[in-house]
């Protein structure tokens, strides 16, 4: 059994902590042609499949009694598709680069501005009234 306990400072507010990624779009990948004169013409192999590319964004989420509270991004990524590369033997023709199905954009839905949290005044200790000396 493993435990981990974690030290710091307990804060008045306790936000619950989540992150999040949304894909704002894809970029589609297209099909290369090489030529590998150790191949018989007309052979053909698949050095690489294809994948598609994306942008994405991260937030960290706050949440107060499960209510979001607080948006920030984290980052926003950019993925670049991978083609796909196909070999062949000598004396075949090119049909240059071929575009697969393009999958569009992803719509990520509305995306709300943050709310900002509550802004609480800072607690005062209770000041003691002078005592009567014992």
């Amino acid at each position: 059994m493993i435990t981990v306990d974690i030290w710091g400072i307990h804060e008045e507010v306790e936000y619950d902590i989540e992150i999040a990624v949304t894909i704002l779009y894809y970029t589609s990948w297209t099909t290369v042609y090489e030529t590998n004169n150790s191949l018989a013409p007309g052979q053909q192999i698949v050095v690489q499949n294809g994948m598609n590319g994306c942008k994405s964004i991260a937030y960290k989420i706050y949440k107060l009694n499960g209510v979001e509270v607080k948006r920030e991004t984290l980052s926003v990524d950019v993925y670049n598709p991978m083609n796909k590369i196909i070999q062949r033997g000598p004396g075949g023709t090119d049909p240059g680069p071929v575009d697969p199905i393009d999958p569009g954009p992803v719509d990520p839905g509305p995306v709300e501005p943050p709310v900002e949290p509550p802004v609480e005044p800072p607690v005062e200790p209770p000041v003691e009234p002078p005592g009567e000396p014992e």
